[in-house]
């Protein structure tokens, strides 16, 4: 279970956790990602919406579904598909399933990607039920003009 959650920060998302259940069955990964080019104006949901279907290890099966949702958070654009997932050493594949949020939270500059993935197909309904209540919960609390976060490891 350990090795699963550290894998979880290998891309260095903003935040990443790992679902289990009571009897140590892995469910889902999540993981809160900001992305944004220097200098360069926030994307709109138009054109971040296809990059939403792009993944470095697998590739979308079937037709995506895409809406467009009015958050606490912000506007989003949510998206749910099937992946083909590449396994390791590149032996063939398997299917897995994602919601992918973009948020767009009034007065910052970073869209805000909340990426949830699972493989256990039969639990599809809970776990997207569990995201989907994760995400219409979410808020973002920006810091104010010239305050920067703590350091890493730093405390108050």
């Amino acid at each position: 279970m350990v090795g699963r959650a550290v894998r979880l920060n290998d891309d260095v998302p903003v935040l990443a956790a790992a679902y289990y259940t009571e009897t140590g069955e892995a469910l889902a990964r999540l993981m809160v990602d900001g992305c944004r080019d220097e200098g360069v104006p926030r994307p709109s949901a138009e054109e971040v919406t296809p990059l939403l279907l792009e993944w470095g290890n697998a590739r979308v099966t079937g037709e995506p579904q895409i809406t467009r949702l009015d958050l606490v958070a912000g506007p989003a654009v949510r998206v749910q598909s099937m992946l083909e997932v590449r396994r390791r050493l590149g032996f063939g594949r398997k299917l897995a399933e994602f919601i992918r949020h973009a948020v767009f939270p009034p007065r910052m500059e970073t869209p805000v990607v909340v990426t949830v993935t699972w493989e256990r197909i039969a639990r599809t309904e809970e776990i997207t039920e569990l995201a989907d209540e994760a995400i219409r919960s979410m808020r973002i609390t920006p810091l104010p003009a010239g305050l920067t976060a703590p350091a890493e490891g730093g405390g108050e």
